[in-house]
């Protein structure tokens, strides 16, 4: 058993093991911002794979077959791969971060909805899909929105809360 430990001790002191290029997306090739884990347990930056699964529907890295758009993100790895930047570059990353974590923040609730407008809707299969509002239902705040899925029947169509995660404003999922 003490080997084992020793073993490891070596694995995490190796500057190897922790160096930022281990921690890098292979999409933007940076290092990763919000991180994103997919099914196969690979790792991205989460606006990286948002954008790549909107034309793919595999992983970049193993090519496995990726039907969600729910990741999984790990708070603890956020801080390594923060602890690991130079420090000539943690402005860079810090800045990315704000960046994509405000567009996220504003995509949450659909406020002042109009009949007719566009919208990004995640299918059940959590696949994000162009949309229109059809019908708007409910008071100053929050309300219901009647939604079709462009190109697809109206039997489709459903009701959602403006603030479902379901939903975001056209083109921050889906291309225009």
């Amino acid at each position: 058993m003490q080997k084992v430990k020793e073993f490891m001790s070596e694995i995490f002191a190796s500057k190897y093991y922790f160096s930022p290029y281990n921690f890098t997306c292979i999409l933007c090739k940076q290092p990763i911002v919000l991180n994103a884990t997919v099914e196969c347990g690979h790792t991205f930056c989460e606006v990286c794979i948002t954008e790549h699964l909107l034309e793919n529907d595999n992983c970049p890295i193993c090519n496995r077959n990726i039907k969600k758009t729910d990741f999984y993100p790990n708070l603890m790895l956020d801080e390594i791969i923060v602890s690991l930047i130079d420090k000539n570059e943690i402005f860079k990353y810090l800045s990315r971060k704000k960046f994509w974590m405000e567009i996220k923040e504003n995509s949450k609730v659909m406020e002042n909805v109009k009949v007719g407008e566009k919208i990004d809707i995640k299918d059940e299969e959590g696949i994000w899909r162009k949309g229109v509002v059809k019908l708007v239902v409910g008071g100053e705040g929050y309300s219901d929105l009647y939604v079709h899925y462009e190109g697809w029947e109206n039997q489709h169509d459903e009701f959602l809360p403006n603030y479902s995660n379901r939903l975001a404003i056209a083109g921050f999922y889906t291309k225009n």
